[in-house]
């Protein structure tokens, strides 16, 4: 049964947040993304206005678009208490149909593997196959019209914050988390009957750890103003946080750009890579044909419903 406590806690969901490691706002991470935002700013030699107005300035922080970032982020957080994905599908329950069903119908290689090849790879499938659902479930969400209705709610941002990876409709969200327990529970079913169930992967204060390296290093300036590049070289094995950007700008050569998270292997494949280059004037948000959104909670939670009912 749902308490009052559960609900409680969930109403400061975005505060929880900047406590936990395994978010992105998790504080570390944020003050090491105010790191390069300051090498961003210094190297851009724009001396017009301080570094404190210029990372945080009321019209990206304090603005409507903004407020429903945070909105949306404490609201996801409540409907988690009632329906989380975890508890509607299981990532141990997952491992355990894959690893049984392998065991009923191939018989596993005898791998004679040292504990850390095992860990090693083990981290690393975890990590590559968990950043090629995501960008397989993202481009789904762009290419599928019912789909579509509910992710635009996250593209209506018109000013980029931290925050605002967590402006998802809640349906979006739960989908996410079904995929997290499936790509996890594949991969770990694939290695408890590769490997027996000692398993386990290289985590950094429960966290992944080739993950944790992207979180600490610029994941939280993908929603922001900063223009980080990583360069082509760079951008043609990992994402920057401008590439990033370019996905949720309003120009029609930027559609269906960069879906991926962190790996810019799955663009290339799919023709969606798209290099950051020079620093851009982008504008955010859903483009002139779409109507202005309003950033209000009701009308968010409500429009996708609104729409694929219109179409029924």
């Amino acid at each position: 049964m749902t308490s009052v406590e559960q609900i409680l806690s969930a109403l400061v969901t975005p505060l929880e947040y900047l406590a936990s490691p395994d978010k992105r706002v998790f504080w570390p991470w944020l003050l090491t993304a105010t790191l390069l935002a300051l090498w961003v700013y210094k190297k851009s030699k724009s001396p017009s206005r301080s570094f404190l107005k210029y990372l945080f300035g009321r019209n990206v922080w304090l603005s409507k678009s903004a407020f429903l970032d945070y909105q949306m982020s404490v609201t996801n957080g409540v409907i988690k208490v009632f329906f989380n994905a975890s508890a509607l599908l299981p990532m141990a329950a997952v491992a355990a149909l894959f690893s049984t069903i392998l065991d009923w119908t191939v018989t596993a290689p005898d791998l004679n593997l040292s504990r850390t090849v095992t860990t090693t790879s083990y981290t690393a499938a975890l990590f590559i196959f968990g950043d090629l659902s995501r960008y397989l479930l993202h481009r789904l969400m762009h290419a599928v019209p019912a789909l579509w209705n509910f992710h635009q709610i996250h593209h209506s941002a018109t000013v980029l914050n931290p925050f605002t990876v967590y402006r998802v409709h809640p349906f979006e969200s739960l989908l996410f988390g079904l995929r997290r327990s499936l790509s996890t529970g594949l991969v770990t079913g694939i290695f408890i009957w590769l490997f027996g169930t000692a398993l386990n992967g290289y985590d950094i204060l429960g966290v992944n750890a080739i993950g944790l390296v992207f979180n600490a290093f610029g994941s939280n300036l993908r929603h922001s103003h900063v223009w980080l590049s990583y360069g082509t070289a760079l951008e043609n094995i990992f994402l920057s946080p401008a590439q990033h950007q370019i996905h949720h700008s309003v120009k029609a050569e930027h559609y269906n750009k960069n879906f991926g998270t962190y790996l810019s292997l799955w663009d290339k494949l799919g023709r969606s890579w798209l290099e950051a280059g020079s620093e851009k004037n982008l504008e955010f948000g859903l483009g002139p044909s779409s109507p202005t959104p309003s950033h209000g909670l009701l009308s968010a939670l409500w429009a996708p419903f609104a729409q694929l009912l219109k179409t029924r």
